[in-house]
């Protein structure tokens, strides 16, 4: 595999641009007349902000869907970024040069010195990201909601200009993990989506953390309904990730992947 520091960008209209990472993260930036929203950081190989340079000079607002390394990787190379509360930790633990170079290695089951050798160094400068926040960028604004699921301080951002859904790794194409130890319940998950299909009723596209981009909006409905089959009985088949195994549940071509010990939280009302 030839391993390639490098960016690339794909202009989605209206003043979305997608831009692919080095390790295929998905990141978005959204221009606005006073000043440009930065979803997600990446790994934080190479230098992401360098290459943002080259499609907008306007001030930059840095916005983390979640704390994981390959959303949140890059923060060090600007001054702050707003990250949820609930995610702090998960960002702390996981974001730091030692973890991000073990977790390249455990992706590519090799040393990849291309990439090792090109990490933004680790820096915890967060604000404090709240339910229901609204990002002025001028003449367009992104309103935040809370989606605990994939990790317990996930958020999507919603662009009322475009219908755009910014998801993060809370609606995507492939499967939507929720095994992991920072994931809350899959009720809990349920319960995010079908707030955000309640709340936003006129989304036009979703533009997640992961390939493929765009996806349609109709997956916000599927992924709901995945997740309640799971909570109402439901049983996947065992599945196996770099990050540990799960069970895979697949529903009109919507995919979770779950631990089947976290359908519920203790004393969660059933569904």
């Amino acid at each position: 595999m030839d391993f390639k520091v490098s960016f690339t960008h794909k202009e989605r209209g209206e003043g979305i641009y997608s831009i692919t990472a080095p390790m295929m993260e998905q990141m978005y930036l959204v221009t606005g007349e006073r000043s440009a929203a930065l979803i997600d950081t990446g790994m934080g190989i190479g230098s992401l902000r360098k290459y943002i340079s080259s499609l907008t000079d306007l001030p930059l607002i840095v916005i983390n869907t979640h704390g994981h390394p390959d959303h949140a990787g890059g923060n060090g190379e600007f001054s702050s970024a707003y990250l949820h509360k609930n995610d702090l930790p998960v960002f702390l633990r996981m974001c730091t040069d030692d973890f991000r170079i073990s977790d390249i290695r455990k992706i590519f089951q090799q040393p990849v010195p291309a990439f090792e050798n090109s990490i933004i160094p680790f820096k915890p400068n967060i604000s404090e990201l709240n339910d229901g926040q609204e990002i002025d960028l001028g003449g367009r604004v992104l309103k935040v909601i809370h989606t605990p699921g994939h990790t317990a301080g996930s958020v999507c951002l919603y662009d009322r200009n475009t219908g755009t859904l910014f998801s993060g790794d809370t609606i995507s194409g492939p499967e939507n993990w929720l095994f992991i130890p920072e994931s809350t319940s899959v009720a809990t998950y349920y319960r995010s989506v079908k707030r955000i299909f309640d709340t936003f009723p006129r989304i036009t596209q979703v533009l997640p953390g992961h390939l493929p981009v765009p996806i349609d909006a109709d997956m916000i409905k599927r992924k709901m309904e995945c997740a309640l089959a799971i909570c109402r009985g439901a049983s996947g088949t065992p599945f196996e990730t770099f990050a540990g195994r799960g069970l895979l549940f697949e529903l009109n071509g919507a995919k979770l992947l779950y631990d089947p010990e976290k359908i519920y939280d203790d004393g969660e009302e059933q569904l």
